[in-house]
């Protein structure tokens, strides 16, 4: 099978099996209570809902150890065929007709014609809501299916050019998964799995490869996450076009620096934060709903239905991850600030307050019980609090000092602290090439050292549109890209005119506006937010007088104005709180994406305002004109002024002949019969299948062990002939209407665009070379180019050996150019003496 053809299929399982379980199975279960209610709140009940059932049904078998494939099947297929059944609504004289046909009284046809009949009216129902749901606003759904098809492509695009994992810590969450498929939740301690389970779901129910799911999940969920974020802006903007115009806006304006480079880049892979992102916006957009709901009946029942949303959506963020829930915590709060006095009504604010307690129950419930049964919290987690605690005593610590040489403190997957030095001065390039490497420490992030590679002419390339201010810009510039604590340093002041307060605002306006836009958006960005607040406070003024003349006068119209500001300038401010003298509540870079995403409403505030006044009522056909032209212009004005977006990265780890290999292995060979030696890459995706040997190991073994065997029938050799730099920064490349090829101007070394890799070449001095023994930590010899290299370079010229002293026993499964799968078969009873390298 030609392979774009095989991962085009693996993509249309993923979304067929998203779409039934998050949509199609809720809608049918819970039919009776949604079928009456908005899509909007559909929509949420079905994300939200979903997200928690899928976590309890998964973790507490697992903890009870009665986790597998068929009880999740009986429960989830057992459930779904109960209330499909229920929906057809089979009378008893239609159980009595298929009596009738088993006796032969009634021929099958007959029975066959009425069951057709009742499908096929089920069918013609279901097209008459779709038409019903489109409705007034079939062109706003229009657009939107347009920018969520477009998006979904952008961010998979990656996937189909590279058949490998965004980012090396997602094989550690491809484990976890695997813990559940042996039966046991939370395997390696306590962690927010509420995306492992969903992954695990998808295995269960449709026997969907877990690689598969990793590997293109992240391009489904973005039109979930968009979805949710048009629902949160249709709570704040009045004119109906607006919300979509937001949207469309984020899918196809580029981003300027590193750091937000690095998170929108995330959202093309699947880690958990980026997963629960539709619950960030849910969490908003369901408690403004509650806080505009007027007509809600007194307080007759405990919870308002859009608090119920609120609830589960906030549990969500808990479930998927925990950072997740302090970006909800913004969002809402800064709906709290744009509308105090609703939301401290004594009745209202009981209920909120209940609300949040039952949502944190609900999550925690799953913890606990784990707790109860001796768990511990995974390393990850003391690994988060770390970074909030070290960065509470930030105007102390030595990143305030002028030294030039920095510590940049991380955390491996146990929660234990490294500390790599990294030089502060670009013009030094005595860095070690051990400084100069990603470090994927951290079990769900990377966690940037010096590794951006940035140079000089990097530097200015990145830097081309930014007016340098006494340096400090540049200052900036360079600290973020040498570490993620070392870019809060002080910035030298321009002069001594300037004042404490004026030198202390510059220093937060460089180290948050600039740091996420450049100096010419963060301008227009921050002149916009004041636009949008004048515009909001000109209206709070005017209705103090128009409130005596029109009493039915909504004073609170465009309060969503200021929210829209206020959550731009909070995400803006909390991409570098250090700056403010705050603990670091979200490490940097990974809250970019959603910035972006809330700021770009600012700019849609004044022709929004213009086309939703009172006194101004468009016709619908001018309305859909203006949207379409709207549209059109941003599209245009986006491109013509150099700010469409670019191809977004993942962190090569190998090549696409590895992973087709290793793919056909474990469909054409039976499990438990094979063992592939090869790096770490392939030990998660053949987990299931086979066994694995690390290359170090095989290399350290058959060079100085006096035994070396290995006990499986079938034995596979992955060999790179041109080693990776492992990993570096793989750009995607395409057409230009999807995305342009700009952002590895912004990285130095370790960066490059497909078809480009970086790589060396094996050779027989580098297997010639004596290293000794290799050290064990995998990391720090995968990492290396040149060991890498001479591992690669040794693990060849053994397969030349063996082929040479067993002629015609080794066969080459696969090559390419730039990689070699070799194998060999062997009677398990009498195995091959692998160490044939000793003289």
């Amino acid at each position: 099978m030609n392979e774009t053809i095989y991962w085009i299929i693996e993509y249309v399982k993923v979304l067929i099996g998203f779409g039934l379980v998050f949509f199609v199975w809720p809608m049918i279960v819970f039919r009776g209570l949604l079928k009456e209610k908005t899509r909007t709140f559909q929509f949420g009940f079905c994300v939200t809902v979903m997200t928690t059932l899928i976590n309890f049904a998964v973790i507490f078998p697992g903890l009870f150890h009665i986790l597998n494939v068929w009880v999740i099947r009986s429960l989830f297929y057992g459930v779904f065929l109960f209330a499909f059944v229920r929906m057809l609504r089979i009378e008893k004289i239609n159980f009595k007709k298929i009596k009738y046909t088993y006796t032969g009284t009634m021929g099958r046809k007959t029975l066959f014609r009425e069951i057709g009949g009742k499908i096929g009216e089920a069918f013609k129902n279901m097209l008459k809501k779709i038409a019903v749901f489109f409705g007034d606003n079939k062109f706003v759904y229009i657009f939107l299916i347009v920018i969520l098809l477009y998006s979904m492509l952008y961010f998979t695009w990656n996937a189909f050019q590279n058949y490998s994992y965004g980012a090396s810590d997602m094989y550690t969450h491809n484990k976890w998964i695997y813990g559940l498929v042996e039966g046991e939740a939370y395997s390696a301690g306590i962690y927010p799995e509420g995306m492992h389970c969903f992954i695990y779901l998808l295995y269960a129910l449709f026997g969907i490869r877990i690689y598969s799911s990793l590997l293109f999940v992240a391009g489904i969920n973005i039109a979930v996450t968009l979805v949710s974020l048009y629902i949160l802006f249709k709570e704040m903007f009045k004119w109906k076009y607006s919300p979509v115009l937001a949207v469309g806006l984020f899918s196809i304006l580029d981003v300027k620096m590193i750091y937000p480079v690095l998170s929108v880049s995330r959202l093309a892979w699947t880690i958990p934060q980026e997963f629960g992102y539709p619950m960030i916006f849910l969490c908003g957009a369901f408690l403004l709903r509650y806080l505009k709901d007027e007509k809600r009946e007194s307080w007759k029942k405990l919870f308002n239905e859009n608090l119920v949303i609120f609830m589960l959506a906030l549990s969500g963020t808990i479930e998927v991850h925990f950072y997740v829930t302090i970006m909800a915590f913004f969002v809402c709060l800064m709906i709290v600030f744009a509308k105090p006095v609703k939301v401290f009504k004594p009745k209202n604010l009981g209920q909120i307050s209940l609300a949040i307690l039952m949502g944190l129950f609900i999550a925690f419930v799953p913890m606990l019980a784990a707790l109860a049964t001796g768990k511990k919290f995974q390393g990850s987690v003391n690994w988060a609090l770390s970074i909030i605690k070290n960065s509470v005593s930030y105007e102390d610590s030595g990143y305030q000092n002028n030294n030039d040489d920095l510590v940049l403190h991380t955390a491996d997957e146990e929660g234990s602290v490294l500390n790599v030095s990294v030089n502060a001065d670009p013009s030094d390039n005595s860095e070690t090439e051990s400084v100069n490497q990603i470090a994927f420490n951290d079990p769900d992030d990377v966690t940037v050292g010096n590794s951006y590679g940035v140079t000089d002419s990097s530097l200015d390339n990145h830097t081309a549109e930014i007016k340098e201010n006494g340096g400090s810009v540049k200052t900036l510039l360079l600290s973020a890209v040498n570490g993620k604590t070392s870019r809060a340093r002080k910035i030298k002041r321009s002069g001594n005119s300037e004042s404490a307060i004026k030198t202390k605002l510059k220093k937060i306006y460089d180290n948050t506006y600039i740091f996420m836009n450049g100096d010419k958006r963060a301008k227009v960005l921050l002149i916009m937010q004041l636009v949008g607040f004048l515009i909001w406070l000109a209206h709070r003024i005017a209705a103090i007088f128009i409130k005596k003349n029109d009493e039915d006068y909504d004073s609170a119209r465009y309060d969503g104005y200021l929210m829209i500001v206020l959550m731009g300038i909070c995400f803006t401010l909390l991409n570098s709180l250090k700056s403010l003298g705050l603990p670091e509540l979200l490490e940097a870079g990974r809250i970019c994406a959603v910035t972006q995403m809330l700021a770009l409403g600012v700019f849609f505030i004044p022709a929004d305002l213009i086309l939703s006044l009172p006194f101004y009522r468009l016709n619908k056909i001018v309305s859909v004109v203006l949207a379409v032209v709207s549209f059109t212009a941003m599209v245009v004005l986006t491109v013509k002024t150099g700010n469409y977006h670019g191809f977004l990265y993942y962190c090569l780890g190998r090549y696409n002949g590895a992973v087709k290999c290793t793919i056909a292995i474990t469909d054409e060979v039976r499990p438990e019969e094979f063992t592939i030696v090869s790096t770490t890459d392939e030990l998660y995706q053949i987990i299931q299948y086979g066994y694995h040997e690390e290359l170090i190991d095989f290399v350290n073994s058959f060079s100085h062990e006096d035994s070396y065997t290995l006990p499986t029938k079938y034995v596979f050799i992955f060999v790179e002939k041109k080693p990776i730099q492992y990993p570096h920064y793989h750009f995607a490349a395409g057409p230009k209407w999807l995305a342009l090829e700009k952002y590895p101007a912004y990285f130095g070394t370790y960066v490059s665009q497909h078809p480009d890799i970086i790589a060396s070449e094996i050779s027989e001095e580098a297997a010639e070379k004596d290293y000794g023994k290799f050290a064990r930590i995998s990391h720090e010899v995968y990492t290396n180019l040149e060991l890498r290299t001479a591992l690669e370079s040794k693990a060849y010229a053994w397969c030349q050996k063996f082929g040479e002293l067993y002629p015609g026993e080794l066969h080459t499964y696969y090559e390419d150019d730039d990689f070699v799968c070799y194998y060999f078969e062997q009677n398990q009873r009498s195995i091959y003496e692998l160490s044939i390298m000793k003289e």
